[in-house]
């Protein structure tokens, strides 16, 4: 009996092997792929191995190219830099207008043909050259003078404050230009400006005696303005290599219409003012951030001093004018900021200077004649009286050169100001140099001064009228 029920099991267990052998789906036997060597065919057999499959994948679409605008693009610190482009073709021009340096760097970087980018850029000069190093890339340069700064920034002290000495504080805004205005005053007056420490932290700025910045709020002593040193703080129209080789016939073309914009500002100032705060496109883009209303436009736009062609041309040394050169402006800045420790770079040997857009947009030919003469200075003449003195420079050598050429510069400067000199030797002394003055700066702003030397060669005082 239980051998016939282990024969049962058995035959049971051998009638489910065969049912699950008949029901259990089998698939075709497959011989494994041939194994490809990475090194014959110089690796070609492997990538035809991976490349996917094209016809199942379907179409693939080609990135987009860049195709370049059809305009400039600019990017523009601060509204009122932007007055001169109202009115201009929106078909031409887009501005997108900011008010932090990086933002102007981010859309240099991002260059023309980029919605987001900008073909050039119109900023002051003490920003153009604090962004330098960052930008260097680019091969940016100055193309044309936008305007002067007249009256923004403003540099003061307590009435009684002597020139800050090494380790002392001076407050700033942080704005470059600002900085520039401070670290001149103080280098004029023959302070180390790389022992003194800039300070902006809000706190810090409230305990320094001396602070600058744009157009500051204090109870304090105005010692020195953008007003008074008129050519100190300029703005710049600044453009990379790639846009001045690729679209300098554009590039010429909008110059030249900044040029028309600035007569626009100084005709209608309140129409253009309107202009700006409606920020109407696409002449400006939506990535502008919104202006101020009309009124603190306009009072900018009385705190710039906008230049003709000629102004350029004289700038730009393509005339014989014994103005304020950019190229010795912009060595004077540099030096400044980099002294100051504003800035990390030195002056490059090769400034960022291009002359020959503005020479083409300005259209200036020099006139014709002998060169301008000034009248010789006469034995009684002096200083008009009842001047206010802003600065004071001190010389411990009489080394006359070097004399010639500060009194030059101080005069380009400064030139709605008197530039006193005084020497050691009395008043004969003081008058040659002074006759030799005028002549090489071309200006009859050059007096005898009265100062009392002490011990030093030479003083040159920066006086106003009151």
């Amino acid at each position: 009996m239980r051998t016939y029920g282990v024969f049962l099991a058995l035959v049971g267990m051998l009638v489910a092997v065969g049912f699950l052998l008949g029901t259990t789906p089998r698939e075709a036997y497959k011989a494994p792929a041939e194994e490809l060597d990475p090194d014959a065919d110089g690796g070609a057999a492997l990538s035809d191995a991976r490349a996917p499959d094209a016809s199942a994948a379907g179409p693939i679409e080609a990135a987009a190219p860049s195709v370049p605008s059809n305009k400039l693009r600019l990017a523009v610190l601060f509204w009122e830099l932007a007055a001169p482009i109202a009115g201009m073709d929106p078909a031409a021009v887009e501005a997108t207008v900011l008010s932090v340096p990086q933002g102007v760097e981010t859309r240099l970087a991002r260059g023309g043909d980029d919605a987001e980018g900008a073909d050039l850029a119109v900023v002051p000069l003490a920003e153009f050259i604090s962004m330098y190093d960052r930008l260097r890339a680019l091969e940016p340069s100055v193309v044309a003078i936008a305007g002067y700064s007249h009256g923004k920034e403003e540099l003061t002290a307590p009435g009684d404050a002597a020139a800050p000495k090494a380790g002392e504080t001076v407050g700033t805004s942080g704005d470059a230009a600002a900085t520039m205005l401070s670290i001149y005053a103080l280098d004029f007056m023959r302070t180390d400006v790389s022992k003194v420490k800039l300070v902006s932290d809000p706190a810090d700025v409230a305990n320094a005696a001396w602070v600058t910045g744009p157009h500051a709020a204090t109870k304090k002593r105005i010692v020195l303005s953008s007003a008074d040193a008129s050519r100190l703080l300029p703005a710049v129209i600044i453009a990379p290599r790639r846009t001045r080789e690729a679209k300098k016939a554009d590039l010429v073309k909008f110059v030249a219409a900044w040029f028309e914009g600035t007569a626009r500002v100084r005709g209608n100032a309140p129409g253009v003012a309107k202009e700006l705060e409606a920020r109407k496109a696409p002449l400006f883009s939506g990535a502008s951030e919104k202006p101020q209303g009309a009124l603190a436009i306009v009072e900018r736009l009385g705190q710039i001093e906008w230049t003709t062609p000629q102004d350029n041309a004289d700038a730009f040394g393509i005339t014989d004018s014994k103005a304020m050169h950019v190229d010795d402006l912009m060595t004077l800045s540099w030096r400044l900021l980099r002294t100051a420790g504003v800035i990390a770079a030195s002056t490059p040997a090769q400034l960022p200077i291009t002359k020959d857009i503005v020479a083409e947009a300005a259209k200036v030919t020099p006139p014709p004649g002998d060169a301008p003469k000034v009248a010789e200075l006469q034995d009684d003449a002096g200083a008009p009286k009842g001047l206010n003195v802003l600065l004071t420079r001190r010389y411990d050598d009489l080394d006359e050169a070097t004399l010639l050429a500060d009194i030059a510069q101080t005069a380009r400067l400064f030139d709605h100001g008197i530039v006193r000199v005084t020497t050691r030797g009395g008043d004969k002394a003081s008058r040659t140099l002074v006759s030799k003055a005028r002549k090489e700066s071309l200006t009859e702003r050059i007096f005898p001064g009265n100062v009392a030397l002490g011990n030093s060669a030479a003083a040159v005082e920066v006086c106003v009228a009151p």
